[in-house]
């Protein structure tokens, strides 16, 4: 590991020293002392002096060696290309040669941050994130950069959840950086942003009107100032948002997390601003595609501190911890995957306001300045993801369509199932608008465009080898459903991709689509329109055997991972009380048919049924994901493999509230 060893004992180690002096005199004030006991040469005040000096000293070295190394890419590209097929010593000293490049522009990407060169240190870690896409590093220090300027927290949010969700070497020291660049945001809230602050959409007009008098170019300025300050407030809150679905939902309000209340006030206040400020044009294409994956990322990790958490695993944490409730995660999961919905639904409906505005039938020409369709394919292709089954989303017990929603649903008491069914219908309806609208544009296609993927979009290259998009994006242009652990593909890119990447004079992260990229994405949505549509059917009026067999409910995940080793398992049957809330019952219990509302017991005395409305779900579903019993019997007998002894234990167990159990 010649690289490795020379980048750690002739550079790195005399920089930590530095570095760890200059944050020791910064936070104690006595350095000057401690660094005479050890007899150091270094000045105390001319460390921060050292540090650069040393730094740009060793700059010019790693400029050279990356050039020297990038220029024997070329030959071996040749050879690639006229030989059929190479020697394995062929293929070694190519991924050597990219590996080496990989690492050297991390480290020289280092040495410009320590010398603060920002930009110079950004291209760095841009050119090694192409080099290795499906390896977190590089997004780590993506996101350190970022979190140096406070304006670009929600930038930074993003980098880290691509430094977590690598499909191939997550770095999951970004975890630490990532709950401090939280917690700073919310500060800055706290600091910055009045409770009530809804004058904010309009100071920018009122501002102007009552200044009339100034010059226009001062006038100018003065209004990007205003629309910054309002752009960055929202960007705030959104990435406070995220980390309230990645904390979850409290309980009872006696925990720090957001109140149920607070939470769909905070969502709806979002969603408001951010459909206005969409339609005043003040996010770029490249941040909005940013902002979805940031929200796919907050998605899958709901209530779980920014972790993935398989199917298998909520089923192991039930074994190993009864008490444990894993409903928990799937109403957090489905409260977040509303906002996604929501969040597309606005971009859904931009895209359709300006392609109606156009011209009555659109073109490539027409579409390719609607800075809505990128963002919007990237979401709608994550949604539809979801619905055609992902081993890591719980949420979508919540979701229902209208044919599989019978009297016994009473969903207009369930704030959630209602914010969740309301959410899938504007999205379904608004693609649909969408689809009905470009119909035309599709029927003068050619056959060619049947086989284009996502591959054919050089927006979307910067997503590779992240773990939310993998199973439509991937550089082979394939869908892959295999498991995060399962995923082991090309750590690094191909001699011909890492040519166009070190070619670049600047990477930028986003530019201008030509028209044929523009007909190949307005084709993908189209084909993601009809595929939503089918999904959202399927998944919600489905009923699965096995694991998941439930009334009307359906969790898709792949057919080997429905049934856990056992024939014979108890299937389980999903009845509703007076108000609504849940109740996943053996079938054995009840003869595996459905109890309507007029069979359902009465509510005990004590029963609060506004709460249990409200927080329906945190406590009642998750029994459906891990009950794994091979039992066959009597009421008595299913009772006994579940360690309970009577009815009122089987109440508990599945959250619905008992005379002895007040909360």
């Amino acid at each position: 590991d010649v690289i490795g060893r020379t980048w750690k004992y002739c550079f790195y180690g005399h920089i930590k020293q530095l570095r760890c002096q200059i944050t020791l005199k910064k936070e104690t004030g006595e350095f000057a002392i401690a660094s005479a006991a050890k007899g150091s040469d270094v000045v105390p005040d001319n460390l921060e002096q050292e540090l650069l000096s040393f730094s740009n000293s060793a700059i010019p070295l790693y400029n050279d060696l990356i050039d020297q190394y990038t220029k024997m890419l070329s030959p071996l590209s040749q050879t690639s290309n006229t030989k059929a097929s190479q020697d394995d010593s062929d293929d070694k000293a190519e991924q050597a040669i990219i590996v080496i490049l990989y690492r050297m522009h991390i480290n020289l990407g280092d040495l410009y941050r320590y010398s603060c060169s920002t930009k110079l240190a950004e291209e760095c870690y841009l050119k090694a994130s192409k080099l290795a896409p499906a390896t977190g590093n590089p997004f780590n220090q993506l996101a350190v950069i970022s979190q140096s300027q406070e304006s670009l927290t929600a930038v930074s949010l993003y980098y880290y959840a691509r430094s977590l969700m690598a499909t191939n070497e997550p770095f999951d020291k970004s975890r630490t950086n990532l709950f401090l660049l939280l917690g700073n945001n919310r500060k800055w809230l706290e600091e910055h942003v009045r409770d009530d602050d809804s004058h904010s959409r309009a100071i920018v007009a009122g501002n102007i009107e009552a200044n009339s008098s100034i010059g226009k170019r001062s006038q100018r300025e003065w209004i990007m100032k205003e629309k910054s300050a309002i752009n960055r407030k929202f960007l705030a809150q959104l990435v406070d948002l995220q980390w309230d679905f990645m904390k979850g939902v409290s309980l009872d309000g006696s925990d720090m997390r957001i109140h149920l209340d607070e939470l769909l006030s905070k969502m709806s206040s979002i969603i408001a601003s951010f459909t206005d400020l969409l339609a005043s044009a003040s996010f770029s294409e490249s941040l909005l595609c940013k902002l979805v994956a940031t929200m796919a990322f907050s998605t899958l990790t709901a209530s779980n501190q920014g972790k993935l958490c398989s199917t298998k695993r909520l089923s192991a944490k039930r074994s190993k911890d009864p008490i444990w409730n894993e409903g928990f995660i799937m109403t957090n999961q489905a409260l977040a995957f509303s906002f996604v919905l929501r969040f597309c639904t606005v971009l859904a409906n931009h895209f359709y306001g300006h392609m109606t505005k156009r011209e009555n039938k659109p073109n490539a020409s027409s579409l390719i300045n609607i800075r809505s369709l990128t963002p919007l394919l990237l979401g709608s292709s994550f949604i539809t993801s979801i619905y055609e089954g992902s081993d890591w989303f719980h949420g979508l017990v919540f979701y229902r369509n209208d044919e599989s929603s019978g009297d016994s649903m009473s969903s207009e008491n369930n704030s959630i199932r209602n914010l969740c069914t309301t959410s899938q219908i504007d999205f379904s309806q608004s693609t649909a608008k969408i689809s009905e609208h470009l119909s035309e544009f599709r029927k003068g296609l050619s056959q060619q465009f049947e086989s284009v993927s996502f591959r054919d979009v050089k927006e979307y290259s910067e997503y590779y080898g992240f773990f939310p998009f993998h199973s439509f994006l991937t550089r082979n242009g394939g869908a892959d459903s295999r498991g995060v652990n399962d995923i082991k593909p090309s750590e690094y890119v191909t001699i011909e991709e890492a040519i166009n990447t070190l070619s670049s004079e600047k990477l930028a992260s986003g530019s201008k689509s030509s028209d044929l990229e523009t007909t190949i994405k307005a084709f993908l949505l189209l084909k993601n329109s009809d595929n939503i549509i089918t999904a959202i059917k399927i998944s919600t009026s489905t009923v699965l055997k096995g694991q998941f067999g439930a009334d009307a409910l359906c969790l898709p995940i792949p057919e080997k991972d429905r049934i856990y080793g056992n024939e014979g398992i108890v299937i389980l049957t999903t009845t509703y009380s007076r108000t609504g809330v849940p109740l996943l019952v053996p079938g054995t219990l009840i003869n595996n048919g459905p109890i309507g509302v007029e069979q359902s017991p009465a509510p005990p005395n004590n029963y609060n049924a506004e709460n249990v409305d409200r927080l329906e779900g945190l406590n009642t579903i998750g029994f459906a994901q891990s009950i794994n019993m091979s039992v066959q019997g009597n009421h008595d007998d299913v009772l006994k493999s579940m360690n309970l002894s009577h009815s009122d234990d089987l109440l508990h167990f599945t959250g619905i509230p008992t005379h002895s159990d007040p909360s």
